[in-house]
């Protein structure tokens, strides 16, 4: 009886997990959406890094020994918190910060993705946990990029539709009371978010002509990506 039920437990407890961090997505999107409008109000990338820092905090202590299967944080959470950590700074300090610096650090911050993943599996520490805070670092990478395009005058609001885009559709997932807490894992999201990611760097080099075509398509291309994970979240229904 006792062997049993042990995997049922241990089910419920990754399902709670789960929940737990579909809840917190929730409120993450929720409170970047208001700070960002608040950035926009005060024309201060500050309280958005502020908010940032406080919505991750929560993240980490309350999956406190739930970061992998060993009760470590793990190597590949720690470049995580790294990367976040980098991406926090860039809005805190953005009025001193040359664009070169932005791209640098970014550039940085894209080779630390990859890293964090590695070690993730290297080490065998992957987690649910571990994969929430990689792709909520990644998005709050993306829009504190669009918002230093805006403030830095690289290009213009509609951009932010590509950082935002996704926070939206995070709080779309409730509403819709789909079946999946989360959208789905694909080669055509990763390349198209990489494709984003590039073309928001490139819009902080001196080359204008390039770099504003360049955002244009990466905004189609989000846009495309999110309307096709949707529609799957609706079938998935």
């Amino acid at each position: 009886m006792n062997v049993e039920s042990f995997p049922v437990t241990k089910s419920r407890k990754e399902i709670s997990d789960k929940n737990h961090l579909a809840g917190w997505s929730i409120f993450h999107g929720l409170v970047t959406i208001i700070f960002t409008i608040i950035c926009f109000v005060m024309g201060d990338l500050r309280p958005i890094a502020a908010a940032g820092m406080v919505s991750f905090l929560f993240l980490v202590l309350g999956h406190w020994r739930k970061w992998t299967p060993q009760e470590k944080f793990g190597f590949g959470n720690q470049v995580t918190l790294i990367r976040i950590t980098c991406v926090l700074l860039l809005s805190f300090f953005w009025e001193t910060i040359t664009n070169n610096i932005i791209v640098l650090v970014g550039l940085i911050i894209f080779l630390l993705d990859i890293l964090d993943g590695w070690l993730a599996r290297r080490f065998k520490l992957s987690s649910e946990f571990g994969d929430h805070f990689d792709k909520e670092s990644d998005a709050f990478f993306m829009l504190t990029l669009c918002l230093l395009a805006i403030f830095n005058d690289r290009l213009g609001e509609w951009i932010l539709i590509v950082g935002i885009l996704r926070y939206v559709f995070v709080l779309a997932i409730p509403i819709l009371n789909t079946k999946e807490s989360k959208e789905q894992k694909s080669v055509r999201g990763r390349y198209i978010a990489g494709i984003a990611f590039f073309a928001l760097l490139a819009s902080f080099l001196p080359m204008q002509g390039f770099y504003q075509p360049f955002a244009i398509i990466a905004t189609i291309l989000i846009i495309s990506s999110f309307t096709l994970d949707l529609k799957w979240l609706i079938f998935r229904n």
